[in-house]
């Protein structure tokens, strides 16, 4: 199966306006809109019958029927405005969320996102930048409705006097026109506007999720600095396109006024030389002051379309972002054996040799956790690695993409989170609940100290919890995955002794999965049939039992 194509700005466009036959409510809300202006533009004219049909000749049956012809202008104005309320802002709704639900699947594709997407830049995109994409369906509907406004003004106004409706219709042109111009530099700057709001709202959600760690290191008072910088720069393209936008509506604002106040003059002097009546002089008044909305919004067209095709250039070049892990296109001949893990031995490798088989458990001790920690990913297929070196199942690890690897191995990252769910759901979606999972993490104190049990939601990646009760829940979680290999970072750093050794004796009576314990964690090496330890920057394995007695940088690195 061929590759879908690369999005652009234009296929996000449609995706958002069209797919889903969102097309058919685009077209019914614009129609509605289409009407409700019309309706808008219909009313000066109804109200200046009244007056010459009723009121000033005193006709009681001319104006019972000009009121009555006002009642059903507003009636079917009402109506219109809310079916096409209705329809954009659907549209407009729907269009979004299958935005956001495109770029919350490409950011969780396991393959992952190359080069450096943080989170805070993908949420942005995934709110603030489709939400503008998803607001053209308004721009189309509001831009139809307005051009059938202007027309509705220049029709009745030259019904009115064919002079009156020819400086309509020439200005209207003009105007847009000039805004067209104007507005060039508004856009640049509402486009390094949009870009600066981004930075800033990115580097302050990665803050934020990362607080714990920047105050374990120190860094509050750079995170500061950086993000003051930021939001500095952020502040200053704020207000240049404020003040681009100040100059833009400033414009149109006097260049409405004054169209207003020629029609105006024109139309009295009309009046005082008996060429219109009483009431076509108000309608006039009333269609000219009116048209400045219509013609306002039609100004600003090339500012708002601006802006949104460049969320939209986002939104596409955040879905076209390359994989970070691509499989090798070949892999390298070995044993297709029994083991679920096997880790080839290197030289200059930082890595252990390994062999796990189906019901054994194997700890392995880093002397350096940087070290630790990119072994755990590259078992994840989170991180790049060369064909030959790691096997799964008896397959080359790099000639796997990362949904095949994470079929045969769960792994449990120590940074991993709790989601705001209930508990039952954190430990298993679609399963049943497997007691000894429960006892083994010992998550049974857990579900007893909480209101709800099992179904008490979690909110906040589980902020009501302790460090150690959400390191206990996602134990349980990893526990009862399926895949028959579990790799398990550092499952224990914020368990008591006592609850440790509970999880030690209970994960040791799991016998019918591959395990691997990556961690310095005595309690949990102990419970292993085999440890693997880097000690002197050689590879030692033997039971946890043999090191301790036999080598003092092995009790060094375990803390004892």
């Amino acid at each position: 199966m061929s590759p879908p194509p690369p999005s652009t700005s234009g296929s996000v466009i449609r995706r958002s306006l069209l797919a889903a036959r969102r097309h058919r409510l685009l077209v019914i809300g614009s129609l509605a809109l289409t009407s409700h202006q019309i309706c808008e533009a219909l009313v000066p004219v109804v109200i200046g019958m009244t007056i010459d049909n009723g009121i000033v000749p005193k006709s009681p049956s001319g104006f019972a029927w000009s009121i009555a012809l006002l009642a059903g202008v507003f009636v079917l104005l009402s109506l219109s405005w809310r079916t096409g309320y209705t329809c954009i802002n659907r549209v407009n709704l729907d269009g979004g969320h299958e935005l956001r639900q495109g770029i919350v699947g490409r950011a969780l594709r396991p393959d992952g996102l190359a080069g450096r997407r943080g989170a805070g830049e993908a949420t942005v995109i995934a709110s603030s930048d489709t939400g503008r994409v998803s607001a053209l369906a308004w721009l189309v509907g509001r831009q139809i409705a307005s051009l059938a406004a202007v027309a509705t003004c220049t029709i009745a106004l030259m019904n009115v006097s064919v002079v009156l409706g020819l400086i309509v219709l020439v200005a209207s042109p003009a105007a847009l026109v000039l805004m067209h111009f104007v507005s060039r530099p508004l856009e640049r700057r509402s486009d390094a506007e949009q870009e600066a709001a981004a930075a800033a709202g990115g580097l302050a959600t990665e803050f934020v999720s990362g607080i714990r760690v920047v105050k374990g290191i120190g860094a509050e008072a750079e995170t500061a600095r950086r993000y003051a910088t930021t939001s500095r720069e952020s502040l200053r393209a704020a207000v240049r396109a404020v003040r681009a936008k100040a100059a833009y509506s400033g414009i149109g604002t006097t260049f409405s006024a004054a169209l207003t106040a020629v029609v105006a003059l024109v139309a009295g002097l009309f009046a005082l030389d008996g060429q219109i009546a009483i009431g076509q002089l108000v309608t006039v008044v009333g269609l000219a002051q009116f048209v400045q909305g219509p013609m306002t919004i039609l100004g600003f067209f090339g500012v708002d379309l601006a802006q949104k095709r460049a969320s939209a250039k986002r939104v596409a070049d955040f879905l076209n972002t390359p994989p970070e892990i691509i499989p090798a296109a070949e892999s390298v001949p070995g044993d297709e054996g029994t083991a679920l893990l096997s880790v080839a031995g290197h030289p200059e490798s930082a890595w252990p040799v390994l062999d796990v088989e189906g019901g054994t458990r194997v700890g392995v001790v880093f002397a350096d956790q940087g070290d630790a920690a990119a072994f755990v990913d590259t078992l994840a297929r989170r991180a790049p690695i060369e064909p030959g070196r790691i096997r799964v199942g008896g397959k080359d690890l790099a000639a796997l993409t990362p949904a095949e690897t994470r079929a045969g191995v769960h792994t449990q990252h120590r940074d991993a989170h709790v989601l705001t769910d209930t508990v039952r759901d954190n430990l298993t979606l679609d399963g049943p609940l497997d007691p000894k999972a429960l006892h083994a993490a010992a998550v049974e104190d857990v579900v007893a100290a909480l209101p709800a049990g099992l179904d008490e939601r979690l909110d906040g990646s589980g902020r009501t919890l302790s460090g150690g009760q959400r390191q206990r829940v996602l134990l349980a979680r990893a526990l009862h995955s399926p895949q028959p290999l579990l790799v398990l970072h550092d499952p224990t750093s914020a368990l008591d002794a006592v609850t440790e050794s509970h999880v030690a004796a209970g994960i040791g009576e799991l016998g019918e999965r591959g395990i691997v314990l990556v961690t310095t964690s005595p309690a949990l090496l102990s419970a292993c049939h085999t440890v693997v330890a880097q000690l002197g920057g050689e590879w030692t394995a033997a039971t946890h039992a043999e090191l301790f007695d036999t080598s003092a940088s092995y009790r060094e690195l375990v803390g004892a």
